[in-house]
């Protein structure tokens, strides 16, 4: 059976148990998979920035981060296209990158984000709290091709589907797995696009023992207002317990439904 309480989700929500149920469809049923990303119950949860935000996503891009590393980025997209091959997303045209899906774009931004932080990731073992299909690590594998070790730690039935979703990009060293799986141990780096905020608090408490005080640095993209989770307040007390080194910072593109979203990054 499912551990449908690994997020900390309440069961009680259709939405999220249709999300349960669509990820072992989509890993089953091939004509499902080759339109998940358009599966109206997957994209509630995933897959879900429209055009408009894509065109924020590529503001930030192109103006944000320097031109060295835009350079680098407008290099590689051909390799971050890859993202778009399975799953038929909606994709739309935007300069320089022609056609694309907006949630890549987002992928992109969040790895630009993480390099101007000073991030390598070559050689190092890296953990994601909640990993959608694993387009974030696709992202992050595209950019730096020597990751030792990625480990995505989610549902079991969406641990399945980044394992398809992985396969087919022949990505090596990479492990999908529920937490009630993982072994306990040091690493390098540990991030969540929204995932871990939105836990509730007893498996945020969980998370934060098993995984996040072993790793050496962080990113988290925090959303402090999803229900029956740390606030933004008392998030940050529990991510900077046992910190030297943190800085927060405001989620870019703010939106009008989630207005308080913030990075957290820590290191060494």
């Amino acid at each position: 059976m499912e551990s449908k309480n690994l997020l900390g989700w309440s069961d009680t929500d259709q939405t999220k148990r249709d999300y349960f149920e669509v990820c072992e469809e989509i890993c089953s049923d091939e004509n499902l998979f080759s339109n998940f990303k358009q599966n109206p119950k997957y994209t509630p949860i995933l897959e879900h920035v429209d055009y408009d935000l894509g065109w924020k996503y590529f503001n930030i891009i192109c103006s944000d981060y320097g031109n060295d590393l835009l350079k680098k980025i407008m290099d590689l997209i051909p390799v971050f296209k890859r993202n778009d091959l399975y799953g038929n997303p909606l994709k739309y045209n935007y300069p320089i990158f022609g056609d694309i899906s907006p949630t890549t774009l987002r992928y992109i931004k969040t790895l630009m984000d993480i390099i101007s932080r000073g991030v390598d990731l070559n050689g190092k073992d890296v953990v994601e709290i909640g990993g959608g299909y694993g387009g974030q690590a696709l992202i992050l594998y595209s950019y730096f091709p020597d990751i030792k070790s990625y480990t995505i730690l989610d549902l079991e039935s969406a641990a399945k589907l980044q394992t398809k979703y992985m396969a087919l990009h022949s990505v090596s060293n990479f492990v999908a797995t529920s937490l009630d799986q993982y072994q306990e141990k040091p690493f390098d780096f540990v991030m969540s696009n929204y995932a871990f905020s939105e836990l509730k608090k007893q498996m945020q408490d969980q998370y934060l023992e098993e995984v996040i005080k072993y790793a050496a640095s962080g990113y988290f993209q925090i959303n402090p207002d999803a229900s029956q989770c740390y606030n933004g307040r008392e998030l940050l007390d529990v991510l900077m317990k046992n910190q030297v080194c943190w800085t927060v910072a405001p989620d870019k593109p703010m939106n009008e439904w989630y207005p308080n979203n913030f990075i957290f990054s820590f290191s060494a």
